[in-house]
């Protein structure tokens, strides 16, 4: 596979890499932190433990990860419709060209990607056949792709309500494996939290980046995008800079989430006003790059997005299957994150992409059936 991008592409890369390297050598770096879940460091750790340092060694198992994104792809689309969405929902997503893109990368999108779609096609077959196997197994990817990337951290509570939703009169015989689901995620995650402690003395569940990305994203200067992410210290009035210096990372933390609530309630409206900037930068047809991904994403995520829109509306309507409504829950649980609490980003739509292709690609036979039939009378 042909990738189009630098592994160090992202300026987070290099904390990703040297925190996998901190843990391959079971040392600290200097001071310990919980500035990251550690996910997709323990991933690249154990790609370092087996060929060393080797970035292309990481890049082609992330190539090899996409080539199981579009497996599951094909899999959650002939559940959700039929072999032929699948077939066409498969051959989309082998040419998809962010798909591509980031498995060039070293972030943890793609890592999380993958546990995602795993995740929705084990809780697939846990709602299809309720058991202690499949509920340990759907809860423990979801732990695991928690601690990749934190903000998946609700969407266990959107499973149950889903479930219990789709289930109606009878969801009470699931009662009991759900708890198990539900334990099997807070078992996977709850050895980060114990070392956190351990470190902290604080009860730091994930991780101490969450009060600086909610203070960026509420911020009166934000645009919907990470706000001046890298210079927001300007902001802090001249009499707390030396305190915010001598702040440890807990401490910080919670600073920036009172800084972020001061900012809500000074002005109650701000988070309503920038709901749809941040809708808008989350759905944007391009990144922020070159004048070259951006056509490439135009041409890509551009063209599939009205045949997704209508896919997906004409299938809620019209194939109310539990497939439909679980990838529809992923698509909007991330919308409402990314809208809401956080900036927007095209970045943090990527996760979500795969669904898309799956609805666009039902979208696109149906559009073709109506069109056919219009044409015919």
């Amino acid at each position: 596979m042909v990738q189009l991008g630098e592994s160090y592409y992202f300026p987070d890369a290099a904390k990703y890499d040297s925190f996998a390297q901190d843990i391959l050598h079971l040392r600290t770096g200097g001071v310990p932190t919980a500035s990251i879940t550690p996910g997709y460091p323990i991933f690249l750790s154990i790609i370092y433990l087996v060929f060393g340092h080797n970035i292309l060694a990481v890049q082609i198992i992330q190539a090899v990860m996409g080539g199981g994104i579009c497996l599951l792809i094909y899999l959650l689309a002939r559940k959700a419709f039929n072999e032929k969405v699948g077939v066409i929902a498969l051959s989309i997503s082998a040419i998809y060209p962010t798909l591509i893109f980031y498995s060039g990368a070293l972030i943890s999108e793609y890592l999380f990607t993958f546990l995602i779609a795993l995740a929705l096609f084990m809780i697939l077959k846990f709602y299809e056949k309720p058991s202690t196997t499949t509920a340990l197994l759907s809860g423990g990817i979801l732990g695991f792709a928690i601690l990749t990337r934190s903000v998946l951290v609700f969407y266990p509570l959107f499973v149950v309500v889903l479930i219990v939703f789709l289930k109606r009169g009878y969801f009470v015989n699931t009662l009991g494996k759900l708890f198990i689901m539900f334990f099997a995620t807070c078992m996977v995650i709850l050895p980060w939290t114990i070392r956190n402690y351990k470190i902290f003395h604080e009860f730091i569940p994930l991780s101490t980046i969450g009060g600086y990305v909610f203070y960026v994203s509420n911020h009166p200067k934000a645009d919907g995008t990470a706000y001046d992410a890298y210079d927001t210290n300007k902001d802090i009035e001249e009499s707390d800079r030396e305190t915010v210096s001598m702040l440890n990372e807990v401490d910080l933390d919670r600073y920036y989430y009172k800084k972020a609530f001061g900012n809500i309630k000074n002005d109650p409206l701000l988070m309503l006003r920038l709901m749809p900037k941040k809708f808008l930068r989350f759905w944007a047809l391009y990144p922020h790059t070159t004048t070259l991904h951006k056509i490439i994403s135009i041409l890509s995520f551009g063209l599939l997005l009205p045949f997704a829109l209508f896919g997906l509306i004409y299938s809620i309507y019209h194939n109310r299957s539990s497939p439909v409504f679980l990838m529809f829950s992923i698509i909007l649980y991330m919308t409402l994150i990314n809208s809401t609490l956080f900036y927007g980003s095209t970045r943090f739509r990527f996760p979500i992409e795969p669904y898309l292709i799956i609805f666009a690609s039902y979208g696109l036979i149906e559009f073709k059936s109506k069109l056919s039939r219009w044409i015919g009378n």
